[in-house]
């Protein structure tokens, strides 16, 4: 390829955006031939430890139990390589895969587990990610142990991004699928209130959305940006039920048959841009809004 300085500093921010290696320590060197007339690049890393370990633990007092928080991250992950023990360092690296497992509780007060994993470049012919992940939480405000008064989220969500090539490759695009299911047992009143202000206090409520994702990043690192912008627009939205099930068997004054099913659009808009002032000094720009509607009143 001919020579591009511009070419080089883009690889330079796509090898930092990988989070796998020190910023500070990065090298990039250009011995030219002059006989032959050619340059040969060579980028030399060194790499920095990328997984996360998060553990506390304490006692809440009698009636409340453990209070604490578990958590791992690795995100250098490798399915392919799990028989591969030359690779374990110490689970299977070098995909780039991001696994993920945590759980936090505070006694019989509150619990929350959470699992994803991500795969960057599903198929490994472009850069495709594909994404699992789940959780449940439960909040537990019952003082009683004959009667329950409780609120818990149910979440799984998948979802595939692709990088772009058009109008430029700094594009991404993501589609996501989420099914989020909120249970309440008795629940205080307030929380959950409709426009007539009737408090929903009992009964299982659903969110099936989509999620889409239009991200344009040129920013040159993403733990501490010191220039370079973000533009991603997003809409979550869910099937318009009211629109497809029959109205005049809707019976609002039934709000566990009636809301079973969320219904709602959900727009966001963000823009940040980073500027170098001097040394290590930079300013961030940032603007952001959100807007949600509704399909039927």
């Amino acid at each position: 390829n001919k020579f591009s300085r511009s070419d080089i500093i883009r690889s330079q921010r796509q090898i930092l955006n990988l989070g796998y290696f020190n910023q500070e320590n990065l090298d990039i060197q250009t011995p030219v031939n002059q006989q032959a007339g050619t340059v040969d690049i060579k980028f030399v890393v060194e790499e920095k430890p990328s997984d996360q370990l998060e553990l506390s633990a304490g006692w809440g007092g009698v009636g409340n139990g453990v209070i604490g928080t578990l958590g791992v991250t690795f995100n250098n992950f490798s399915v392919r390589n799990i028989l591969n023990r030359e690779t374990w360092n110490p689970l299977p690296q070098g995909d780039g895969q991001k696994v993920s497992l945590r759980a936090q509780t505070k006694g019989r007060f509150y619990q929350t587990y959470n699992a994803s994993f991500s795969e960057p470049w599903l198929g490994g012919k472009k850069p495709t990610s594909l994404t699992v992940g789940g959780y449940y939480t439960k909040l537990n405000q019952s003082f009683s142990s004959t009667f329950e008064q409780s609120l818990g989220i149910t979440n799984f969500s998948v979802g595939l991004g692709t990088r772009l090539r058009w109008p430029d490759d700094n594009f991404i695009f993501s589609a996501s699928a989420n099914i989020q299911t909120y249970t309440l047992t008795n629940w205080r009143p307030g929380s959950f209130v409709l426009d007539d202000g009737t408090s929903l206090t009992q009964g299982n409520y659903n969110d099936l959305s989509l999620t889409l994702n239009l991200t344009r990043s040129t920013i040159n690192e993403p733990t501490f940006p010191t220039s370079g912008s973000t533009f991603s627009v997003s809409a979550r939205i869910t099937p318009p039920f009211s629109s497809i099930r029959d109205e005049n068997k809707l019976d609002l004054s039934n709000p566990q048959e009636a809301f079973k099913w969320l219904e709602y659009h959900k727009w966001k808009l963000n823009a940040e841009w980073y500027s170098p002032v001097f040394d290590k000094f930079v300013i961030k720009a940032q603007i952001k809004n959100g807007l949600i509607g509704f399909y039927n009143k």
